[in-house]
């Protein structure tokens, strides 16, 4: 078992609120999304693009990742993740 602290910090995960399309690994948080590449083991924060930082659900298809928040539900094409590297 691997501890991710040092890269990460402390964070809040909501249980619910993963997802992975066998590439990345999508954790939603108390302060926005936490994407980890399976390939790399790097992870990157995820804030701005969504319409607040409280995370409370993700699910996705080949296409879209879907962020439930608290003030809505974000839609961002999964190409994004992976345009940004």
């Amino acid at each position: 078992m691997r501890g991710f602290a040092n890269e990460t910090g402390k964070v809040f995960v909501n249980p619910n609120a993963m997802w992975s399309d066998g590439e990345k690994l999508f954790v939603g948080t108390l302060n926005g999304v936490r994407v980890f590449d399976l390939r790399t083991e790097q992870w990157r924060h995820i804030q701005n693009e969504l319409p607040t930082q409280m995370v409370l659900s993700i699910t996705g298809d080949e296409h879209h990742i879907y962020f439930g928040t608290t003030s809505g539900i974000a839609q961002i094409k999964l190409t994004y993740f992976y345009e940004r590297q």
